[in-house]
């Protein structure tokens, strides 16, 4: 994320209160920054995987790349079943 010269010094004492206050939050803005992703994808991605969680608990959230941009999440939750099924003949 590129920031004008006098935002700098606001920018690093954030991240520094951001360090301090909550250092989850501090590691995924770094991250952020770092890749220079937009704040949007994570938040849908962290959404999904609150509605799994909400859900079954099994799923799969697919984020599709074209170059460059991304072009869509799409969240699947599923239905896990572990039982033996047996059928007459």
């Amino acid at each position: 994320m590129n920031v004008p010269d006098n935002d700098k010094q606001n920018q690093e004492q954030f991240l520094e209160l951001l360090r301090v206050a909550d250092p989850a939050l501090h590691a995924i803005k770094l991250a952020m920054i770092q890749t220079n992703s937009d704040p949007n994808v994570v938040f849908h991605i962290i959404r999904g995987l609150g509605n799994i969680n909400l859900g079954t608990g099994y799923g799969k959230i697919i984020v599709t790349v074209h170059g460059h941009f991304v072009q869509g999440i799409v969240t699947e939750e599923r239905v896990r079943y572990d039982l033996k099924t047996e059928v007459d003949a």
